[in-house]
This record gives C-alpha cells, sequence and structure tokens, in this order.
C-alpha cells in the first residue's frame, strides 16, 4: 500500500486516522480483504435487473445508512442521557406508556437545556432530543413499531421547534471549528448528534409529504416555508460546510461529510420535489405556455401494415433477441431539423431560399410535402426555447415586456445558491474525485472523510475490527457517492425547468472544472462488479442494533458480500449517467471533450453489457451522441450496439448520427467551441440582469484606512437600534 500523500500546511493527520491506517496495514487484514475483494469481482451481473430505481429507499434505510458502524457506541449514550431525564422529572421509564402532558414535560426540559452556556450541558441535552427522534428504541423490538414510533417523533419534535433549535446549534458549533486548530475525533461528535437529529426528522417529513393521506399537511409546508424563504437556510449552511471541508486552508477535516451531505441531498429533494412530481410539474408549465405535454417515453406505437416504416418495425420485432426489452418511442424533431429540411428541399429542387420562412412550400415535389406533414406532425418545442425567446423580448423591449419572476422553489433555491455557486460545484466534484479514486491500493489518497468511522477496537479482536472498518470505509464513500449524484441530478433537472439560463450556468460550472473527465474515469472501472459487490453487515446496521439481539463474529463477515444488488450503487451510477447526459445533450463540443476521453466508447460498451435497462439506456445515449465522430471499421466490430441503439433509444427524425464527421477537421479551435462562446456571453448577460445586485454582495473592496472606517455611517438593523438600550443595559454595563 502506497504511503499517505503529504499534508497541506497546517494540517495533520488525527492521532485516530494514524492508528486506523496501521491496522489496515497488517498482514492478517490484508490477507482477508484480498480474499473478500477477490471474491466480490467474480460476482453475476444478472440480478442486477432486480433493482428498481427511485427517488430514495424507504426511511428506516436512509436512516441505517446515516450511522456508520462506528457509531454503534453512541447508541446507548443516547439512552443514557435520557433515562437521566426520565429519572429527574421522576416519570416512567417507557416512553410509550407516558401521557402527552409528560411527553411535553421531558421536551421542556431538553429544550431549557439546549440554551445553557455549558457545552456538555446542550450536548447531554441533545443525546437526550436523539434518543427520542430515533424512536425511543429500548422498549421496542418490531422493526414496523419502531418505524411508526421514528414517523409520530418526528412529527413531535418538529411541532415544538426542535428543529429550528437545532438549526441554531449548528450555526453555533460550526463557528466553534473555526477557532479550533488541534482537532481530533471527538471534536466531531456535537457536529454529528446535531445532523443526526437535522436528517432524521427531514425523513419523518420526507416520508410524511410522499405520502397523500398524510394528516401533517401543514408541517410539510412549514418545513418548505423555513427552508425556502429562511435569510439564512440551511441549505446554504450545509453548502458552506462542504466548501470549508474542501478547503485545505480550513481547519474542518473533521466535519461529518456524510451526514452534511445525506441531509443536504433530502432538503432539496423536498423542497424541489421527487422525479414523479417534475413530471407532473413539467406537464403543467407546458400547458401554461402553450405547449403539448412531453411525448411519452413508455408510448408504444401499433403497426400499420399499410405504412412501409411499419413494416420494417414488424422486421425488426421478429426473435426473441430484438423483442427483449424493446421500447418503441415516439421519434421527435426540432424546429431546427424543420427548418433545415426545408432548407436543403428548396435548394435543391428550386435553387433558391427564403429568408425566415418555415412555411411555404410552393414549387416543392409532393412527397417533399408529404415528408414536411410528417415532421410537423412529430415536431416538439422544448421549454427551453421559450425561455430564450422570452429572454431575448425582455433584453430588445425591456418597457413592454418586464421580466416577471416567479419565486418557484427551484428560483430560490438558485438565488441563495448564486453568489458562491461555482465553488459549491467545485466542493462537489473534489468529492466526487477523491471517493472515485476509492482503491485499496490507494485507500487513503486525497482528504478521505472519516469522521465516525473509527469505533473502540476490542485487543481480542483487532483483525476482525479492521476487517468491519474496511468494510465501512467502502461503504462510506459509496453512500457520500449516492448523495452527491442526487444533488446534482436534482439541481439539474429542476434548474432546467425553471429557467434554461440558470441549468445552462450550472453546466458551465460543472464543464470548466473537468466533470466530463472525473466522471469518465469513475466509469472506467468494472462496473458489472461493483454494481453487485454489497459491503454491508446487517447486524451493525442501525435497526438492527437497536432492536436486535444479534452479535457481530467472524462468520458473519462471510455472507456479507453476496448475489444481491447494491442499491446505492446502480442508483449513483445511473444518476452520473443522466448527469452526463444532460451535459452533452446537443453540445457537440462537449461530445467532441468526451469522445476524446481514451477508451470511452470501450466503457460505455461495458455499461450496455449490464442487464439493467436504465444504465443501458443511458449509457446507449451517450453512445448515440459519439457515433458521429466514430470511424466505419468500429461501427463494423459494433453492429450490435447500433441495433441496440435503434431499439431502445428514441430516435429524432432525418437524424444522421451515423454520419462520419471527422474532429478537428479545418476549423481553428475558436470557430470549434463558437456556440459555447456565445451560450457563455448568454449566461453572463442573464445573470447580470436577474442577479447582479446578489454577485456584487460577495465582491466588496476591502478598505484597511481606519479613519475612513471610523467616519463610515454603519446602518444598524431595525430590531438592534430598538433594544440597543436594553443591548448595552444587559451586555456591556452588568
Amino acid at each position: 500500500m502506497n504511503p499517505p500523500p503529504e499534508r497541506p500546511r497546517g494540517m495533520s493527520y488525527p492521532y485516530e486516522f494514524k492508528c486506523l491506517i496501521s491496522q489496515l496495514k497488517s498482514t492478517k487484514t490484508q490477507e482477508f480483504i484480498n480474499e473478500y475483494t477477490k471474491d466480490s469481482a467474480k460476482l453475476p451481473s444478472e440480478n442486477v435487473t432486480e433493482y428498481k430505481y427511485t427517488d430514495a429507499e424507504d426511511m428506516l434505510t436512509e436512516l441505517c445508512e446515516l450511522y456508520s458502524y462506528g457509531e454503534e457506541s453512541t447508541y446507548k449514550s443516547n439512552s443514557e442521557a435520557f433515562e437521566a431525564v426520565i429519572k429527574k422529572l421522576g416519570l416512567p421509564r417507557s416512553w410509550k406508556l407516558l401521557s402527552d402532558a409528560e411527553k411535553m414535560s421531558i421536551l421542556m426540559s431538553l429544550a431549557n437545556d439546549l440554551d445553557h452556556r455549558n457545552v456538555r450541558v446542550r450536548m447531554r441535552a441533545s443525546e437526550g432530543i436523539l434518543y427520542i427522534a430515533q424512536g425511543c428504541w429500548a422498549d421496542l423490538v418490531d422493526t414496523e413499531e419502531h418505524a411508526e414510533s421514528i414517523g409520530f417523533n418526528g412529527i413531535l419534535l418538529y411541532h415544538f421547534g426542535i428543529f429550528t433549535s437545532f438549526v441554531d446549534l449548528l450555526k453555533i458549533e460550526v463557528a466553534n471549528f473555526h477557532n479550533k486548530k488541534e482537532l481530533s475525533e471527538n471534536n466531531s461528535r456535537n457536529l454529528r448528534i446535531i445532523l443526526n437529529v437535522l436528517y432524521t426528522i427531514t425523513e419523518v417529513i420526507r416520508k410524511e409529504k410522499n405520502n397523500i393521506c398524510s394528516e401533517y399537511t401543514h408541517h410539510v409546508e412549514s418545513f418548505c416555508t423555513e427552508m425556502l424563504f429562511n435569510d439564512e437556510s440551511l441549505i446554504t449552511i450545509l453548502f458552506d460546510m462542504l466548501v470549508r471541508f474542501c478547503d485545505c486552508h480550513t481547519y474542518s477535516y473533521h466535519f461529518p461529510l456524510k451526514k452534511v451531505l445525506l441531509l443536504l441531498w433530502k432538503l432539496l429533494l423536498i423542497a424541489l420535489g421527487g422525479l414523479s412530481e417534475l413530471e407532473e410539474t413539467k406537464k403543467e408549465i407546458r400547458m401554461d405556455n402553450g405547449l403539448p405535454p412531453e411525448h411519452d417515453s413508455s408510448e408504444e406505437q401499433q403497426p400499420d401494415p399499410n405504412r412501409f416504416l411499419d413494416v420494417i418495425n414488424l422486421i425488426d420485432l421478429i426473435g426473441e433477441s430484438s423483442q427483449r426489452g424493446r421500447v418503441k418511442k415516439r421519434p421527435k424533431v426540432r424546429q431546427e431539423e424543420h427548418n433545415k429540411f426545408l432548407r436543403n428541399a428548396r435548394l435543391r429542387f428550386e435553387d433558391s431560399n427564403v429568408k425566415d420562412d418555415d412555411t411555404d412550400v410552393v414549387g416543392l415535389p409532393a412527397p417533399i410535402c408529404s415528408s414536411i406533414e410528417i415532421i410537423k406532425k412529430h415536431l416538439y418545442t422544448p421549454l427551453g426555447q421559450r425561455h430564450v425567446e422570452r429572454e431575448k423580448l425582455v433584453r430588445s423591449h425591456p418597457d413592454t415586456h418586464p421580466d416577471e419572476i416567479e419565486l418557484t422553489p427551484a428560483e430560490l433555491i438558485y438565488e441563495m445558491l448564486f453568489p458562491n455557486f461555482n465553488e459549491y460545484m467545485v466542493s462537489l466534484l473534489k468529492v466526487v474525485l477523491w471517493c472515485g479514486k476509492f482503491r485499496t491500493e490507494r485507500l487513503f489518497s486525497g482528504r478521505p472523510p472519516i469522521s465516525g468511522l473509527a469505533p473502540e477496537a476490542d485487543p481480542n479482536s483487532r483483525i476482525l475490527y479492521s476487517v468491519v472498518l474496511y468494510i465501512d470505509l467502502f461503504r462510506h464513500n459509496e453512500i457520500i457517492l449516492k448523495a452527491v449524484s442526487a444533488i446534482l441530478l436534482l439541481l439539474l433537472k429542476h434548474l432546467k425547468l425553471n429557467n434554461v439560463y440558470q441549468f445552462e450556468y450550472m453546466s458551465q460550472c460543472l464543464v470548466t472544472n473537468n466533470v466530463l473527465t472525473i466522471l469518465m474515469a469513475f466509469f472506467k472501472q468494472n462496473i458489472a462488479g461493483f454494481v453487485t459487490t454489497l459491503n454491508e453487515i446487517p447486524a451493525l446496521n442501525f435497526t438492527e442494533c437497536v432492536t436486535g439481539t444479534s452479535e457481530i463474529k467472524a462468520d458473519c463477515l462471510n455472507q456479507v458480500c453476496t448475489s444481491t444488488v447494491s442499491s446505492r450503487n446502480m442508483f449513483f451510477c445511473i444518476n452520473f449517467l443522466r448527469v452526463l447526459n444532460k451535459l452533452v445533450k446537443w453540445k457537440p463540443a462537449r461530445i467532441e471533450h468526451l469522445e476524446s476521453f481514451r477508451n470511452s466508447k470501450a466503457i460505455l460498451n461495458r455499461l450496455v453489457e449490464i442487464k439493467h435497462d436504465t444504465i443501458k439506456l443511458y449509457a446507449l445515449k451517450l453512445l448515440k451522441m459519439q457515433m458521429k465522430y466514430t470511424r466505419k471499421n468500429w461501427r463494423k466490430r459494433h453492429v450490435h450496439l447500433i441495433n441496440e441503439i435503434y431499439n431502445r433509444v428514441r430516435l429524432h427524425m432525418n437524424d444522421s448520427f451515423l454520419t462520419y464527421v471527422p474532429p478537428k477537421m479545418t476549423r481553428d479551435k475558436l470557430e470549434d467551441h463558437k456556440d459555447e462562446n456565445l451560450l457563455r456571453k448568454d449566461i453572463a448577460e442573464f445573470n447580470e440582469r436577474r442577479y447582479g445586485d446578489l454577485e456584487k454582495q460577495q465582491h466588496i473592496d476591502i478598505d484597511f484606512c481606519t479613519r475612513k472606517v471610523v467616519e463610515t455611517q454603519w446602518l444598524l438593523p431595525y430590531c438592534l437600534n430598538r433594544a440597543h438600550h436594553e443591548l448595552l443595559t444587559q451586555e456591556f454595563l452588568c
């Protein structure tokens, strides 16, 4: 194993991390790890068809991924903190036997301790609240009863204002981290407790939002309002924590990054909505803009024997291999393709062309006119085109066409993230890069997020402990990748629906920071074995630890890696493929950059071999975009891929994706990226016009002249002016 890289100036590996490295370097541990890795690589990929792609797993599964295996010892501490409050109030031990008034008295006592000046008292109260948020598991033995208890307690805590109190506690802890230079694993313990409570309540709110018959709808609406209309939203706080973790010059090494990203993902999922909600919103917005609904991707065309095209479709359907997994999608035609076809027809048959006329077909042969009618029948106008047209009107006629900004959730989130948007995207890509490099031969490259991974080791079971830690390290990184991929995809899809320029700005931030290279390098590994490798120890999951009686033994590790598909690995692999498709679609310069990546088509070919329809579909879409730059010899050797593209991917009429276009022909670099430069200019004008004030606030010149600073008249907030006398009396004159 290679030695760890040198730390940046001012940073050093903590003691716990050095112990972790030495334990994993032992000979016996390496022998077991090599055997474990060897068995995992031989897993078949037939079972991946069982995976169903959704926004997220059920609540208990997501809560299990919140906790690392090293946090098992903290569960008992939470229970003891709750028992101390019960003993002080003289109430029965069992939470479910308490009356509503007694429960409220317990919450009142814990809430009062949250405001205590002593940090230990505050965090002891936080542990007691975390035990309540975890469902008061000491009296439960059934998983269903545990889920109900977590749901009820989560709503109760939010109704009592605990969520807002813990957001304030998070701000305090983050500010305290800035002043600490000597960090240890215990420094992140307070942050982990706070984030656990916030995440558990958020998961309960997400569960209630997905429940149509929920009686807590008003709590869900209040939660979304608090996230979107707050001056200092929790979303921006978490993004700032992410930036500080990725900055080598700050002392934020022990930020629990996994918990930060999981909480950030679920907040965005609740505020913006999942993929099913996105489709419904898209239909409504298209209707408001006078556009028909989008072509149904699952629509199957019934064959008509009177049409030659459908006869070809019937021939293609012969054979069991062609029928399996075939999805007939209605083709689309863009306005540009329609105009190009009409222009070429006029030049060929009339040797003329009328500018800005896309309707006149006089003088054209009857077959050409019929073709134009068919093209118009499948004409599709994307919402992005309407956004571009509206932006041109606002720029050219600002008096008659004012910019009416609708305060949608996506608009509000973009506005709050815009001042530091590029930094946030760079930080997310750094996390993908670090976790993507996570191999046994480069186990500690970069800046590994290890907070909460090191449990107390029993000297008699040092090897067993090291193997559990090894599995937990891979599990830790998989969960982080799962959260990052979901954040990127959610933001891309919702920003594109809200305004195409917001989507293009995010895409630009990602592409300029080498996201295409990072994701293609990630897919370069053995994905077929990766998505079926399950780094999981069921006996150490949260629900099993608190409600079960199973103990971790060496025999349990032999059954850790089974033939079952890893749902989180499938989840973020699909998400990253979708992100790649969104970034390069209809962008020739980006497609050429993707195609120039070494062995890009071989990597995508391996993804196509995975027997899962969703992965195969998005991998084939990427291959279809690169076909124009693929030589004839490669196509001859991979005819099966072209057949798969025809069978599964929606085609555009007059789509010449099989026409070879040599990359870097005779055009210079500026001409090759002309569209990108024009798009960059339009995005800059859009952001300057809408959010110029927000950007200027982040770039205020600092004047270090003492005289000017003293003479400056500072405008104090209204609340401070109103209570100025009381503030002086209570804080300074006492």
